[in-house]
């Protein structure tokens, strides 16, 4: 059914009332690039434009490109409409053979062709060049080493009073990094006098000493405050400046806690707490912050001297970057009369597309190019010509904070453009999404947008849709209910398998894959939730950025580079064995240790014969010949493929985003180049630790799509999932910067941190009045994520899925949670046959598991998908035989891994009685072991083993095999079921007459003819090795057999 316009009239006013500016507020689905178009026609078609007078700015080069596109198309369509004037057809004939002069851009493009038009006075050289991130980055580095270097040769005593104040120079380059994302913000700093610290110290160490006195000396672990009065009083014996007293004394800014047995009297414990506290609240923290107050102006006139000499290094190279052509461009139009009259001219109707999410110098810049007196220079008091601007935007979808977007600037153009006499209008009609998702919706939005905007948050407008769902149909909002774990990574493990089964059901009703929509609120996890949908055959295509340090295969390459970068390293060197290219286990690392090897690249073996662990030493050592007759780069890209980085990565099931970052490491990697070993290595962990672009490569037509919210601006899909119930993230410690724009100045104030540890940082420098502006700012930041969650539930058409745990604290939709239960259509429960063909979740299992995580992980994996093993008849009773005792499942195991050694050609004489009393085995065990062994070397397999063209030993399996793929009928016949195969094939190896299978077994029987009710017990999971093993590989098993390990111990 279709619904009545709500906002007709206004859609009406845009293409009637062409000489008035306008401002369009346009909620999500609402047509808002269509209005804008047909104003951009009824402006060709009334004659009040030619099209080389139009400009049109998009956001994205893509959204250009689909407005060009769309532009053309319905000007097509007017000239074709015969009940036109002919007049107007004419016009639209003409503009469609000129369509080409009209610019259709974003603002960096137009900015940069308006200085190419007016280079000199612009003061820009003839051939600038427009560069992107990653160079821009390299230009910096480079000024920012030039510049250091020069203070410290030509001003050294002020380098050394920096170091006097305890900063060094790798500190202080991360916060040029963000200062010169805001070139035009005058920063907030005073020069203040350093604070007295010496009072605040001696009663510190007086207190420390008071302390120590009253610990326990029997104490067997340090509680936090000894650990804290530990270091101060060691620093007491060392300190020589304020600086390193500061140092000390930062260590309070830890929890003070006491474990009362390490004290005399627990009396004692809560006394030194509390005076201890009170030092911290009272004194230190105080200190402290006047510490950073006093270094924080020096800090920043260093590193505003770092931004000129930044700024000179790019206009040497004739470089602009993205800010450069806004600020130029600026500049051009406040200081030159003549050029603004010029351009105006030209461009006389400017059309700005998603205004909300624009750098602020934007509006500035498209106000004085609109201006009605182009001599007025300030941008809040130029009164745009009439008709000549035209904005559309939606408050509510704000969410570009990060970059620059803000939205009180947008209230602020929105109460000009009013002043001035222009239309502010209203957009509220939805032609996106059905009614069974509005109704829930608008409620919520109600609740948590205010009546009325205010400068941190837009005002509530109704989603008012044009279309009602259907009968009976499955639509409206869901929630998915997904069993709650304590690990984050499980939580993501459960909520994409679930989600994956959702799939599957949604195709039963005739939803295609590009139809659904996973969102994600962070980049991080997108490549687990991609990989683990393809396990399940669904096909995905990624947009964003990926984060290649989360995959194992990229984030153990690094320990390898530092290996090879310094062989003498033997941290470095030992991390590099442990990683997934080689695999050495704790226990070879152990057995080398104890026979007196070293972990250098060049060690030689303790060893008798070859091992694993050796032959890994030798290939590092060869790495390092290789780069020392070659260049680093291409020695690098060598390792990259001599490891085998992208077969471990398909072996792994990393998904086609781990594959693009492959390429994209292989392809960036030739492009560099490195003095030393050592350069490369760093440059590397640099790369991993940056968000890498995902490359597009190989996008599928027909294939789920997964995202972050960011990137899912502007895009819509019949069904949305807004994944993963344990994603938040609380930013408020991140925050550094906040920017405050009045009158003609931008006015800042900026936190100065250096990394302290793997993920938190430690403030160094600090303005004044910091708490009240990071106050500020985490208001704005707490509302945009809000709109955040507009955004992602706006994307939905038909159906909204939102994932949810019994804990959602964790849970960064979990606002979105409180829609009212009565609106909110939960999945259906299904029958036990629709959990067969996996169909839907069974919401009642999962409740009643979730008191047990381990319960509660069981039944996630059996709703999805039948988990199955060939060793289950290890569940079931063996046969009735005489035994010998002494057998077990720990000896199995202690078995299995003596023999896996002795197949890998290792020297297990050290291997077997270290490992037998790590595990609690005797002394007849330990014997009997070495028996074993020996009986093994003197079999066929051992012999055929020598020969073998490829040995395989506890070979791990893990597929899923549908009712369709190969093999599954031989392992489950007429079943319908998933089945995810996982377990452990002991060996396998390639002789001439084809695959053979080894599997051992542990069984100590009496006599011979019990041997052969064993046989017959365990041929059904022999046989299912076979079929597996010919699943994996695609070649044919010629044999498969067992081995009795005890076979010659009992019989004699």
């Amino acid at each position: 059914m279709i619904n009545e316009l709500m906002d007709a009239s206004e859609r009406e006013i845009i293409v009637s009332d062409l000489d008035r500016n306008m401002l369009i507020e346009a909620g999500a689905g609402s047509g808002k690039t269509t209005s804008m178009l047909e104003r951009m026609a009824a402006l060709i078609t009334s004659g009040k434009a030619n099209v080389e007078n139009i400009t049109a700015i998009t956001f994205t080069k893509k959204a250009a490109d689909e407005l060009r596109f769309r532009f053309r198309h319905i000007l097509e369509r007017k000239e074709r409409e015969s009940e036109a004037p002919s007049i107007e057809r004419d016009r639209c004939r003409q503009a469609l053979g000129k369509i080409e002069e009209c610019f259709i851009g974003t603002v960096h493009s137009f900015c940069a062709r308006l200085l190419r038009e007016r280079p000199i006075e612009a003061g820009v050289d003839l051939a600038f060049r427009e560069i992107e991130e990653s160079e821009d980055e390299e230009i910096l580095y480079e000024a920012w080493v030039d510049y250091y270097h020069e203070q410290r040769l030509r001003y050294p005593e002020y380098y050394h009073f920096l170091q006097s104040l305890g900063l060094s120079m790798s500190d202080l380059y991360p916060n040029l990094q963000e200062l010169v994302r805001y070139p035009e913000v005058e920063w907030k700093a005073a020069r203040i006098n350093p604070p007295n610290i010496e009072e605040v110290w001696n009663r510190t160490i007086t207190l420390c000493r008071e302390a120590e006195k009253m610990l326990r000396t029997d104490r067997k672990k340090a509680d936090p405050l000894e650990e804290i009065i530990s270091q101060i009083l060691m620093a007491g014996n060392v300190v020589e400046s304020d600086a390193d007293k500061i140092l000390a004394l930062e260590g309070f800014q830890k929890q003070i806690k006491v474990t009362h047995k390490n004290w005399h009297t627990k009396e004692d414990a809560k006394y030194f707490k509390d005076q201890f506290q009170n030092l911290k609240t009272e004194e230190i923290e105080l200190v402290l912050q006047q510490w950073h107050e006093y270094t924080h102006f020096h800090i920043l006139t260093f590193l505003q001297g770092a931004m000129e000499w930044y700024e000179r290094a790019k206009q040497k190279k004739a470089m602009l970057n993205y800010q450069d052509l806004l600020l130029k461009t600026k500049k051009l139009l406040q200081s030159h009369v003549h050029v603004r009259i010029d351009l105006q001219r030209k461009y006389r109707f400017l059309f700005v597309d998603e205004f909300q999410d624009t750098d602020p110098i934007q509006a500035e810049i498209m106000f004085l190019l609109t201006a009605e007196d182009p001599s007025m220079n300030d941008w809040r008091q130029c009164r745009p010509r009439n008709g000549a601007l035209f904005i559309v935007g939606d408050p509510k979808q704000s969410i570009y904070r990060f970059r620059r977007a803000d939205i009180d600037m947008y209230l602020e153009v929105k109460k000009k453009i009013h002043s001035y006499g222009g239309a502010v209008l209203t957009f509220t009609t939805n032609f996106r999404t059905i009614s069974e998702v509005t109704t829930p919706l608008n409620r919520w939005l109600e609740n948590v947008f205010p009546s009325e905007p205010d400068k941190y948050q837009a005002a509530f407008q109704p989603l008012n849709p044009v279309n009602n769902g259907e009968d009976g149909a499955m639509q409206g909002v869901y929630i998915s209910e997904v069993a709650h774990n304590k690990t984050t990574a499980v939580v993501e493990e459960n909520d994409a398998e679930q989600i994956a089964f959702h799939i599957k059901h949604l195709l039963n009703e005739g939803y295609k894959f590009e139809d659904i929509l996973i969102l994600q609120r962070y980049n991080k996890p997108l490549t687990k939730y991609a990989a683990i949908l393809e396990q399940h055959n669904i096909p995905v295509n990624v947009s964003g950025e990926i984060y290649c340090k989360d995959i194992p295969e990229f984030k153990d390459l690094a320990s390898v580079f530092e290996a090879i970068a310094d062989g003498n390293d033997e941290r470095a060197t030992t991390a590099a064995l442990k990683n997934v290219y080689f695999g050495v286990s704790d226990v070879d690392l152990y057995e080398w240790k104890h026979a007196g090897g070293g972990f250098f690249s060049y060690s030689d073996s303790p060893l008798a014969g070859k091992n694993d662990l050796e032959e890994s030493l030798a290939q590092l050592h060869t790495y390092q010949k290789i780069a020392r007759r070659t260049s680093v780069a291409v020695a690098m890209i060598h390792v990259i493929k001599d490891l085998g980085m992208l077969r471990h990565i398909a072996l792994n099931h990393r998904g086609k985003e781990a594959k693009q970052g492959y390429d994209h490491l292989i392809e960036t990697l030739a492009e560099q180049s490195f003095s030393t070993l050592s350069e490369g290595e760093t440059w590397y962990k640099t790369w991993l630790e940056q968000k890498q672009r995902s490359l597009e490569q190989n996008v599928e037509k027909d294939a789920v799509r997964v995202m972050n919210v960011h990137k899912a601006k502007g895009l819509e899909a019949p069904v949305v999932f807004l994944a993963n119930p344990s994603g938040y993230q609380n930013n408020e410690d991140k925050i550094n910067v906040h920017i405050q724009r009045k009158n003609q100045a931008a006015e800042g104030y900026v936190l100065f941190e250096k990394p302290h540890g793997p993920y938190q940082k430690k403030t160094i420098g600090r303005p004044l009045n910091w708490a009240e502006a990071k106050s500020e700012e985490i208001t704005f930041q707490d509302k945009e994520e809000f709109r955040l969650l507009y955004v992602a539930a706006t994307r939905a058409e038909r159906m909204l899925i939102i994932s949810s745990s019994s804990d959602n604290s964790k849970n960064c939709w979990q606002p979105l949670l409180d829609i009212q239960e009565t609106e909110i259509f939960h999945l259906q429960e299904p029958t036990q046959s629709e959990v067969r063909t996996n169909t839907i979740i069974h919401k009642q299992r999962i409740e009643n598991a979730r008191n047990n995580e381990h319960d509660a992980d069981k039944a996630m994996r059996e709703l999805i998908t039948e988990e199955w093993s060939p060793t289950k008849d290890k569940e079931q009773p063996l046969p009735a035989i005489a035994r010998e005792e002494g057998g077990g499942t720990e000896r199995g195991t202690f078995i299995h891994q003596v023999l896996e050694q002795v197949v890998k050609g290792r020297n297990v004489q050290r291997f077997i009685p270290n490992l037998a009393h790590q595990q609690g085995f005797t002394e007849k065990q330990i014997k009997q072991a070495f028996k074993i062994v020996e009986q093994f070397q003197n079999s066929t397999v051992y012999h055929e083993l020598q020969n073998a063209q490829a040995v395989y030993t506890e070979w791990p399996f893990n597929l899923e095999l549908t009712p369709h793929d190969e093999g599954y009928s031989d392992l489950f016949g007429s079943d319908q079921t998933n089945k995810r195969l996982k377990g452990y094939i002991d060996l396998v190896y390639l002789t001439e007459d084809g695959w053979k299978i080894i599997d051992y077994k542990t069984d100590r029987y009496e006599k011979e003819e019990e041997k052969e009710k064993l046989e017959a017990f365990y041929q059904d999971q022999l046989d299912y090795y076979k079929i597996i093993w010919e699943v994996i590989m695609g070649e044919e098993v010629h044999a498969a057999e067992l081995y009795f390990t005890e076979e010659k111990l009992i019989l004699k």
